[in-house]
């Protein structure tokens, strides 16, 4: 029988910790956010391809995104809840932003609580909304989560999309009431998308197969006759992760579904050929080739179109006001402030920065309990403390997101210097620790690398980092509490140790680090990922001798022993390892390049406004 979820394959495990900061004077720099008539047809946003039988002419006037991602479900089983669907969202969106002349303003991300069935309808009717989205523009729509393919009573069968509110037994696929009552089916959805005027319409589904109600489409060899007539007339497409009878997967050692994985991968790829096109039948077939070469054949994309004759452009290109997040800034200024998230959220709900592209978690304020009952290394007996809301990264800052801002800042930190600095001569991080090479003056993670925590970064590297990306190194009082809440636990899970949940070094056989998000069982109640192992974060207090005052120090890490109450970093209660800054923090200068450091950041809510 088809089931209805996206399966997760190969998971390891991952880890965190945090450590001190010092107060660098670095101001972002405020830049005025571009009026909706200013996306709406500004010439930088004009899709016009330099080389090719298309170049010089316009394919598109402007390009639209819907990009829907759901792990987390209100009413199904968390054991059919997935890990990576978020990350495939911010993925997608960085790449069609910074490399395919989407506007950061036309791109619209739902994701889990956002991305309920009525969220959903909402977003799909804004683009067919005719003040919207004109003829000559493009949209591309997004779907990573959960699908089901439920019989009908007829014999027929009806596909749907499943929404982070959706009140179903996914796997009961002969009721489908409903199906029919909480989620999306297909048809719905090929009703919206025929109905924008947008001259070319594609759609991407990461989930088991849904029913594409769709004419399968063989793609054709693009001659420049071809493909000037393919980018003329209308297109509405549909691309999914897989065929009747077949599961989508998630893998670990990609840190995404697997088709989405291979889109990236090959996106990113042509990106590079700047100025040419490739169309997405094109795509198809190289994704195709990927994901089942990938899944050992279990899994094969299939495309379809809605009775048209049309082909999605794909024009690698770097518009202005999208090269100006990848260029150095001028002076001593830094990237531009990251639009602040919204400060009414639900705890743990996702906001996603659109700098770096790292979703982050919302941390409701309220007092909850810094420390444990009794002292150990330098922690105090347990205390309350109240802290006001904030964001917090999901993840540690990876190798991937580190290379982006390398590359997007001072030129100073090129592989001349052996160790990158910054302008005044401080480290940001030291090359022989770290998982970063430079190559053709442009950095980039070691193979395989891009998913794992930045290491071997002094404090001075992750500051400039926060700084770039608009937000902050967090307090050693806020670390702790996003990682155990506000009921005083003793790990982010809860009050029993339990090794298999994270990336312990002494219960993994001594192995380096593991890729960020590969525990999901190492989540806090807010749903931050490895703050129980893996490696230490820098945090913004320094430690000047005393219990909770600023200094350097870190927290989280992996931990080094096999006994409970004498793994580093631990509970002052010492009978049990313990999993936040309820263990102790242990003290750092801020030039250090420890192998096993990387850190995470913070960003405040944007005021409350009557």
């Amino acid at each position: 029988m088809q089931t209805g979820r996206r399966n997760r394959l190969g998971l390891v495990g991952t880890a965190v910790g945090a450590l001190f900061v010092l107060a660098l004077a670095v101001q972002p720099r405020l830049c005025s956010a571009p009026t909706a008539e200013d996306d709406r047809r500004g010439k930088d946003f004009l899709v016009v391809p330099t080389s090719g039988p298309l170049a010089g002419k316009t394919i598109y006037g402007n390009s639209h995104a819907l990009l829907i991602g759901v792990n987390e479900y209100a009413k199904l089983p968390r054991d059919s809840w997935l890990e990576y669907a978020v990350d495939d969202v911010t993925s997608l969106r960085e790449v069609l932003m910074r490399s395919y002349a989407f506007p950061s303003g036309n791109i619209t991300v739902l994701t889990n609580r956002q991305a309920t069935a009525e969220g959903i309808r909402k977003a799909l009717a804004s683009l067919s909304d005719r003040r919207r989205v004109q003829p000559d523009d493009r949209v591309l729509i997004y779907f990573s989560g959960h699908g089901q393919t439920v019989k009908l009573p007829t014999g027929g069968e009806m596909g749907y999309l499943i929404p982070y509110d959706a009140d179903v037994d996914i796997e009961d696929v002969e009721n489908p009431g409903p199906f029919l009552a909480s989620c999306l089916p297909m048809k719905a959805v090929w009703d919206y998308l025929e109905s924008s005027q947008a001259k070319h319409v594609l759609l991407l589904v990461d989930a088991c197969y849904s029913g594409l109600l769709a004419r399968p489409r063989t793609p054709e060899s693009v001659s420049p006759e071809v493909l000037t007539a393919l980018a003329g007339r209308r297109a509405v497409q549909v691309i999914t992760a897989g065929r009747r009878g077949e599961r989508s997967f998630e893998m670990t050692k990609y840190g995404h579904g697997a088709f989405t994985y291979k889109l990236l991968d090959e996106l990113r790829a042509r990106a590079d050929d700047r100025g040419s096109v490739f169309t997405a039948s094109e795509l198809y077939v190289a994704v195709k080739r990927g994901v089942a070469n990938a899944s050992a054949g279990k899994q094969t994309p299939q495309m379809g179109d809605y009775d048209t004759e049309g082909d999605f452009i794909f024009v690698p290109t770097a518009p202005a006001s999208v090269a100006a997040l990848e260029s150095p800034p001028s002076g001593d200024a830094t990237a531009p402030l990251a639009a602040d998230p919204p400060s009414q959220a639900q705890a743990g709900q996702v906001w996603v920065c659109p700098i770096d592209g790292a979703p982050m978690v919302y941390v409701p304020a309220g007092e909850f309990t810094m420390g444990g009952p009794q002292s150990e290394f330098d922690n105090s007996p347990g205390r309350r403390l109240f802290l006001p809301a904030f964001y917090i990264d999901r993840h540690e800052v990876t190798n991937e997101r580190y290379a982006r801002f390398l590359n997007a800042t001072s030129e100073r930190m090129r592989e001349q210097y052996g160790d990158l600095k910054d302008p005044l001569g401080y480290k940001y991080v030291n090359l022989s620790d770290c998982m970063l090479e430079c190559v053709g003056g442009r950095w980039r993670p070691k193979p395989g690398l891009d998913r794992y925590a930045v290491v071997g970064v002094t404090f001075y590297g992750a500051l400039a980092y926060a700084a770039w990306a608009g937000k902050v190194i967090p307090t050693e009082a806020g670390w702790e509490k996003a990682a155990r809440g506000m009921d005083g636990r003793r790990y982010p899970w809860g009050n029993d140790w339990d090794p298999r949940r994270c990336d312990a070094w002494a219960f993994t056989g001594g192995r380096p680090s593991s890729p960020v998000g590969s525990y999901p069982g190492d989540a806090s109640p807010y749903g931050c990922m490895d703050m129980a192992g893996n490696v230490f974060e820098w945090t913004c207090s320094c430690d000047d001798g005393t219990t909770y005052q600023p200094g350097p120090g870190d927290r989280g890490g992996p931990y080094l022993y096999t006994k409970p109450g004498v793994a580093r970093l631990a509970d002052r209660g010492g009978d049990g390892v313990r999993a936040t800054s309820l263990w102790g923090h242990k003290t750092e200068w801020a030039s250090g390049t420890d192998p096993g450091r990387g850190f995470r950041c913070v960003k405040a809510p944007e005021p409350a406004t009557r």
